[in-house]
């Protein structure tokens, strides 16, 4: 089930268009594109910053925090922790399914 989509451009002015979706039997948020630049990349949705369970240059996969609820949210993804200037940031919605 697709609960959380989002497509856009990167916040540095470039950047793939995005898709981002969960995986609700094991909690985790798959985000696909690229460009995150060097490193592994630092993934926050709202002010959680998520555990990064693997990346590569195309698709990162984050653990979401126990008890979210659904609502809007900012996800924001940067590389190196360098938040000052993120690869991808735009507010996706988080809706639980069932």
């Amino acid at each position: 089930m697709l609960v959380g989509y989002s497509v856009g451009r990167g916040a540095a002015g470039g950047g793939p268009v995005l898709l981002v979706t969960q995986d609700l039997e094991r909690n985790l948020l798959t985000i696909s594109g690229s460009a995150w630049g060097p490193g592994k990349p630092v993934v926050l949705l709202g002010q959680q910053n998520l555990i990064v369970e693997r990346y590569s240059h195309d698709e990162i996969i984050a653990h979401l925090p126990a008890g979210i609820k659904p609502d809007l949210y900012l996800l924001t993804v940067a590389s190196d922790r360098d938040l000052r200037t993120p690869a991808y940031q735009d507010t996706i919605l988080y809706a639980k399914g069932g």
